[in-house]
């Protein structure tokens, strides 16, 4: 196999494409903040969120993925509500 080929490893698992409506850890994502100051930062990574759910295969680096934006999002909610904590 030669750089740039993209050949697939026939024991290899084919990449289960994303149909369902709905992943666990959506429910962290989807909704508005009650916090005004959070609102369009938190719309942000929520946005992010929901493109790794539509457009990433399920596994563990999604997972990964997934749990890095909701710490991320806790930190700026963190951040809004006790400045300088």
């Amino acid at each position: 196999m030669g750089h740039g080929t993209h050949e697939q490893n026939p024991k290899s698992k084919p990449i289960q494409p994303v149909t369902m409506p709905s992943d666990r850890m959506q429910k962290w994502f989807n909704y508005d903040h009650p916090i005004e100051l959070c609102k369009p930062i938190v719309a942000e990574i929520n946005k992010a969120a929901l493109a790794v759910i539509e457009k990433v295969p399920h596994g563990p680096e999604r997972t990964v993925a997934l749990r890095k934006l909701l710490e991320a999002k806790d930190a700026v909610v963190r951040a809004t509500v006790v400045p300088h904590g």
